[in-house]
């Protein structure tokens, strides 16, 4: 069963410098210049990280101009550079989590990390591998109410198909389907992380 459960835990009010730092460091490991100064080694990186990527693109477009318009791409990289010292800027300046909230979805532009979503308005951090069961198929549901989340697995495995599967120590030994067992183990997971909990498939 290759597919997984995304989990996702609720950050704490007192837990906002554990996000600064998640997004800081992201936004910090950079060759970007603070003095918007590219070297010509980097420079040669990224046209060939975009000519690599315009392969497929129209000719004029975006991506193109990047790959065979030197110029231009100085000039994004000089725009991308400030917009990222701006926002390193704005994240320090926050103190509590509802003011921090705006800026997750800048930082997301800037990283690849899933480390962080932002769920009914409020920051959750991926829990990891810590996952309450796996899920076999690619479902668009998403749950935080964990009789929901089980209520949903009895529905999807009512015709006979089973969806779930909960691993017991290791991926050598598992249960298949909504069982007493399952469900005691789902709920477990809720409690361990105060009921604040978000997941997702994929």
């Amino acid at each position: 069963m290759g597919c997984h459960t995304w989990a996702y835990r609720k950050f704490k009010q007192d837990e906002i410098d554990v996000i600064k730092q998640t997004m800081l460091v992201d936004l910090k490991h950079t060759d970007y210049s603070p003095d918007d100064h590219f070297d010509d080694d980097y420079i040669e990186k990224e046209i060939k990280l975009y000519r690599s990527l315009a392969k497929d693109e129209p000719q004029g477009g975006e991506i193109w101009k990047r790959a065979y318009d030197k110029d231009y791409l100085i000039k994004y990289l000089t725009r991308e550079s400030k917009k990222r010292r701006e926002l390193i800027d704005n994240i320090n300046k926050c103190c509590d989590i509802e003011s921090l909230i705006p800026y997750v979805k800048k930082w997301q532009r800037f990283t690849i990390s899933v480390d962080l979503k932002i769920v009914d308005g409020w920051i959750y951090k991926e829990i990891g591998f810590d996952e309450p069961c796996r899920i076999y198929g690619y479902y668009e549901d998403h749950f935080t109410d964990v009789d929901e989340f089980i209520g949903w697995i009895k529905k999807k495995e009512s015709n006979g198909k089973v969806i779930s599967r909960l691993y017991v120590h290791d991926e050598r030994n598992y249960i298949d389907g909504m069982c007493n067992e399952m469900e005691k183990a789902i709920r477990d997971y809720w409690n361990k992380y105060d009921n604040n909990v978000y997941v997702e498939f994929g």
